[in-house]
């Protein structure tokens, strides 16, 4: 008998993730984000992403993911207002740090047609 181990799987990583986006200058990330109450305090999560815009092609950010700093701020702190400014005001590389929602919390996209995969 043999005993199969179970591996790591990277699916499962549920902690803080980098990720960098490099968008033209002068054109619009394409993501809009919003406040979620979570334990007594405000977090800023991405409320939604704009098709084929530059993050709906980098495939890294989905909706309902948590922003935890934008290009080395700390959001801990900032009104969304502030988060959405900073956003606004980078002009060609956004290193997000972001905390990925779990496949099964995320809001469900409307899907036209029949899912691939």
């Amino acid at each position: 008998g043999s005993s199969g181990s179970s591996g790591d799987t990277v699916a499962n990583a549920s902690g803080p993730l980098m990720v960098e986006i490099v968008k033209t200058p002068g054109s619009a990330l394409g993501i809009s984000l919003t406040t979620t109450s979570l334990r007594n305090k405000s977090v800023i999560t991405i409320d939604r992403i704009k098709p084929a815009s530059v993050v709906d092609r980098s495939g890294a950010l989905h909706p309902g993911d948590h922003i935890l700093s934008i290009d080395g701020t700390s959001m801990e702190h900032c009104s969304l207002l502030e988060a959405t400014k900073l956003l606004a005001s980078i002009s060609e590389k956004v290193r997000l740090e972001i905390l990925p929602v779990p496949q099964s919390q995320r809001p469900l996209r409307p899907s036209s047609g029949p899912s691939s995969g």
